[in-house]
Parts: structure tokens; C-alpha cells; sequence
């Protein structure tokens, strides 16, 4: 997507399709109703003073890698021939940090995660180690989403295949064990050894420990547990201190 100058990309910008989604530390957001598009523009772009030089190549390094799980950018936007953005799918989700773990519903949160696996095993076979994925991470209706793969980068390292998996599988098992414990159900999964084992084991895949979370807890509740509102009897009885939360959650 061309423009030739920051007058046109800002009328473009007033559109009535364009809606402004969101800000971050790399840049903001905006979605394109008209082709379900999101079109993510540099800060550097706004800031006046500074020089920025972003390379097409780079930003389109990781676009033949297909996949579901991970929004690779599929094309890049210019004004006066310098690359000031790109354009993503929109995916209809949240952030996971703005999700009520009571709310979802389990059995569907694991079928979703056996794609983002099997996605991290593509990712990982073609050399992409996955960074900063905590809170880039949108869950929906139709599954998990990554996005802000800015920083990705291929293998520079000389890592084998099976050590890139592992980082990749451990960002996936870090984000939604807590996700799913982290200030909730700390002190249910703490009564039981193997339970906790397994949260604390950042190799083993997140699915797997929902699944035995979920089996734990219908046995004491003598029917089978989806959502975890219906185990509401079983959080935690004390709030963990700030300082050692594991997941800054933005529920209002």
C-alpha cells in the first residue's frame, strides 16, 4: 500500500472505514473495515525528529511461513517510498490479559491450543524463535492469535530444531498456565504434587496441565468442569501480592 505523501496517508486515515484499534510501544493500530485488514503504523512514523529507515525484507521475512496461529505481516505501507508500517488479517479476539479466566470454557481453550502447537512445530521447522508473546496473545471464538511478531527473528544462534520448539512451546506454556491459575487457583494447585509439578514444569505443554486442572476439579465438584466459574468455591482464599503476580491482568 503507496502513498506519496503524509498529507494523502492522513486522509486515508479520516476514512469512514478506517477505525483506530489500539497503541503500543512499537506503534498503532488501525482497522480497515472495507477488507477486514489492520493496518500497523510505526511510531517513529509520528514523531517528527526522528529518522527511521524499516526495510521491506525484513518486515516481510516471515510472510511465506503459513500458518494460523502467528500474523505475519502480508505487505508493507509507504509514504514517499519509506516503509512507515504494515498490513495484517484482523482477527476477531482479546487480549488474553483482559480475559476473565472464569469465563472460558476449557475444553474448547484446549482443541485451540493443539493448533497453536502444531503451529509452533511449522514456525520452529523454519527456524522462527518466537519473542515477547505473553501479552501479544488474542483468544476468541476462533482460537488463539499472535500478533506483534515484530521482534522475531530467524535462528542466528545455531540452535537445533528441537531447542527452538522448546523456546517457542514454552512461551505457549508459560502464558496460559498462568493465565488460567496465576491469582485464581494458586492454592488448589499447590494442595496436590503432581498438579504442581506440572504448572511449574515449563515444558510441559499448558494443554495437558488444563486437562488434569480440569479432571482435579471435577472430582471434588462430582461432575464434569468446563468453566472454571463453576469452581468458584476453590479460589484462592488470599491474594497474591503484586510484586510476585505472574500476569498483569486489565479486567474492568
Amino acid at each position: 500500500m503507496n502513498f506519496s505523501n503524509k498529507i494523502q496517508f492522513y486522509k486515508f486515515l479520516k476514512e469512514p472505514q478506517i477505525k483506530f484499534l489500539d497503541s503500543g510501544s512499537q506503534g498503532q493500530c488501525f482497522y480497515d473495515r472495507s477488507n477486514n485488514k489492520v493496518y500497523k503504523i510505526f511510531n517513529d512514523f509520528f514523531d517528527e525528529e526522528v529518522n527511521f529507515d524499516y526495510q521491506e525484507e525484513d518486515i516481510l521475512k516471515f510472510s511465506g511461513i503459513l500458518n494460523t496461529t502467528y500474523m505475519w505481516p502480508s505487505d508493507v505501507i509507504t509514504v514517499d517510498n519509506k516503509v512507515i508500517g504494515y498490513i495484517i488479517p484482523y482477527k476477531r479476539g482479546i487480549d488474553l490479559c483482559k480475559i476473565n479466566p472464569l469465563s472460558v470454557n476449557l475444553s474448547q481453550l484446549v482443541v485451540h491450543l493443539e493448533s497453536v502447537y502444531e503451529d509452533n512445530i511449522i514456525i520452529s521447522q523454519s527456524g522462527v524463535v518466537a519473542y515477547d508473546v505473553m501479552y501479544n496473545i488474542l483468544y476468541g471464538k476462533d482460537g488463539v492469535n499472535i500478533i506483534d511478531t515484530d521482534d522475531y527473528n530467524f535462528n542466528y544462534f545455531g540452535r537445533s530444531y528441537e531447542e527452538i520448539l522448546k523456546i517457542n512451546n514454552r512461551n505457549i506454556n508459560f502464558a496460559f498456565k498462568v493465565f488460567i491459575v496465576d491469582n485464581y487457583f494458586n492454592e488448589f494447585v499447590n494442595q496436590f504434587s503432581e498438579l504442581r509439578e506440572m504448572y511449574e514444569d515449563l515444558d510441559l505443554e499448558s494443554r495437558i496441565f488444563i486437562i488434569n486442572l480440569q479432571k482435579k476439579l471435577s472430582e471434588f465438584l462430582d461432575f464434569e468442569l468446563n468453566y472454571l466459574k463453576d469452581a468458584s468455591n476453590f479460589k484462592n482464599k488470599k491474594k497474591i501480592k503484586e510484586k510476585d503476580l505472574k500476569i498483569v491482568r486489565l479486567l474492568y
